[in-house]
């Protein structure tokens, strides 16, 4: 990650901070270091101590850098996942797809699905059934998966599921295939 000195209107230097959370520092309301706060001392990008940064910043950076740790963890997560997740935001566009999804899509365009709307990528049938979900979905907290259809072929059961934030508040909707088939390989093995 790229490291960013950050230094005060007044000239002095506050050791270094990465790129995204200076970004996120220096948009912030409170003006970038124009209120008089308490100050600790920060380690540059070489491990050295550096001057200090306002107390409050310190906890933000801290805070965002946990935060894009989880973040890491959770889209690691769903990339291991050996079925396709595509997940939509409000507007029903297409924000991330797994790698799974992405090879299973690749007819219709695989990665480059992301941006687009999910109604692009099925009928009119399959559309009107995902506004009444997402209706659904929006009318409680407690609406949260339903079940779409059975694939045969491959033993799948599909379903939507909502996602939602730390109030309870949807904030978007996933596809999600689940096997039906038994596991064949033998507990732990590791051939």
């Amino acid at each position: 990650m790229t490291a960013t000195q950050i230094i005060n209107a007044d000239g002095r230097t506050h050791g270094f901070a990465p790129a995204k959370i200076l970004f996120n520092i220096t948009n912030n309301a409170h003006s970038q270091f124009e209120v008089k706060l308490k100050y600790v001392k920060v380690r540059d990008s070489k491990g050295s101590l550096g001057d200090s940064v306002p107390q409050n910043v310190s906890n933000d950076m801290k805070l965002r850098s946990k935060e894009m740790e989880t973040e890491k963890f959770l889209k690691a997560v769903v990339d291991a996942d050996i079925n396709p997740v595509v997940i939509c935001d409000l507007s029903h566009t297409i924000v991330y797809m797994n790698p799974c999804a992405v090879q299973r899509y690749a007819k219709k365009g695989g990665a480059e699905l992301v941006g687009r709307s999910i109604f692009d990528c099925h009928n009119d049938h399959s559309n009107e059934m995902i506004l009444k979900v997402f209706e659904w979905f929006k009318e409680s907290s407690q609406n949260n998966r339903i079940f779409t259809f059975h694939n045969p072929k491959e033993n799948k059961d599909v379903y939507i599921t909502a996602l939602r934030d730390e109030n309870g508040s949807l904030i978007g909707y996933y596809e999600k295939h689940e096997v039906r088939t038994s596991e064949t390989c033998g507990k732990y093995s590791f051939n």
